[in-house]
């Protein structure tokens, strides 16, 4: 798959729970890379010329010191050892200061590599001052999917992905836009959220949820459509309070051409897959009554009296045990009394079957209207019967409501 003609894999739907491939847009997820580590890893390892490449294509063979032989791979974008004059660089400023002395140690002609784990955001920095190759993104993607291969190297707990922006997506794009939606940014951080979660805990994926607690955005640019944006994923902070229950703050950075321009944090707790259906699965008060939203086909309904005569109908108002059903041609002196079986036809949730009386005393609308007591139905059309009145139907006010 190729996204502007760059070879992308997007997260799994999974991942990032979302049902639809169109509504993935991450791709090349990744963690961190080390900036280093020791040749033998290699050695010991069965790669297969093909992962050889990729490792290649980022790293290059450096010999630590002279007097041992040992080596280590090292990213290309990275220097070993700067010398003082030399390979462009000059005496350290108050630009290049700052990661000489937390990444570097100072020696007699110059400095030499102290640190695994140096952020990606300073190896940009770096190579504005030094000399280095600088990594595509699918070229960091390619070697991460190798390195996740081998034991024994530590990088920073950082994760990687790069934005797949389809202008052209029913939702985030119904109108043109000169630059990437703010709602869109937001949806695409909840993503990278989930994937950075998985990556670096111990869940399976679709096995918990992230129940937002809050979500802070701060655009300090805008995102425009045709450069790359680059995502980067942190912990702030994780906390467990008690064995069921732990709470994750993390930071989503957005980056395009170098510069930041979008930084969103989100504060979540875990909430397992069971418990948080169940906290959905609200059965509303018996004494609410709804009917589906003006925006949708109403719902029909084919009721089947127990003598196997067929009513057909439409839905005009539902409460949590109760349906009204609007019929042609009815009137209070048709044979109604008696058990249904009902087929509720809803246009999102398909069929929904259940059994119900007739109830006679029920204040409903006129016109030809019957009011349906549900008696019973399945567990799984009941819970169908209440995703149908949370997504698809309005309560009616009492003011309203047709008595």
């Amino acid at each position: 798959m190729n996204f502007h003609d760059v070879p992308c894999t997007k997260a799994p739907k999974a991942t990032v729970h979302k049902h639809r491939d169109d509504d993935v847009f991450i791709y090349n997820c990744r963690g961190a890379l080390p900036v280093y580590f020791n040749a033998e890893l290699l050695q010991m390892s069965n790669l297969d010329s093909v992962d050889l490449l990729a490792i290649q294509g980022c790293y290059r063979e450096v010999d630590t010191w002279q007097d041992t032989g040992d080596k280590i791979y090292l990213l290309k974008n990275i220097p070993w050892k700067i010398q003082s004059g030399q390979d462009g660089f000059g005496q350290p400023n108050q630009k290049t200061a700052p990661w000489l002395n937390a990444y570097y140690s100072k020696t007699n002609d110059g400095y030499l590599l102290r640190e695994c784990a140096i952020p990606e955001s300073v190896q940009n920095e770096m190579l504005v001052t030094v000399c280095g190759e600088a990594l595509s993104e699918y070229a960091r993607y390619r070697v991460s999917v190798v390195l996740d291969k081998l034991t024994g190297i530590s990088s920073s707990p950082n994760f990687h992905c790069t934005v797949y922006n389809d202008t052209k997506h029913y939702y985030f794009y119904g109108k043109r836009h000169e630059h990437v939606p703010g709602i869109h940014l937001m949806e695409i951080a909840r993503q990278a959220f989930y994937a950075h979660f998985y990556k670096f805990n111990k869940h399976a994926r679709e096995s918990v949820n992230l129940s937002i607690i809050n979500f802070n955005c701060e655009f300090t640019n805008y995102l425009q459509s045709n450069y790359p944006v680059l995502i980067e994923v942190e912990t702030l902070s994780r906390v467990v309070e008690g064995a069921s229950r732990e709470k994750h703050h993390l930071r989503a950075t957005f980056t395009q051409q170098g510069h930041v321009a979008c930084i969103i944090e989100m504060m979540g707790t875990v909430v397992g897959a069971k418990l948080f259906k169940k906290l959905r699965d609200i059965k509303p008060p018996a004494n609410h009554t709804f009917s589906p939203i003006c925006n949708e086909a109403k719902a029909s309904i084919l009721l089947i009296h127990i003598n196997g005569d067929f009513i057909e109908g439409e839905i005009t108002s539902i409460s949590a045990d109760m349906l009204v059903v609007r019929v042609p041609n009815f009137s209070d002196s048709i044979e109604g009394k008696g058990d249904y079986k009902f087929h509720l036809f809803t246009r999102h949730h398909g069929i929904i079957s259940g059994n119900g009386v007739f109830d006679p005393s029920h204040a409903r609308e006129t016109n030809g209207a019957m009011a349906i007591r549900i008696t019973d139905w399945s567990k799984a059309s009941g819970a169908k019967f209440r995703e149908f009145l949370k997504m698809d139907c309005y309560v009616i006010e009492p003011d309203y409501a047709v008595t």
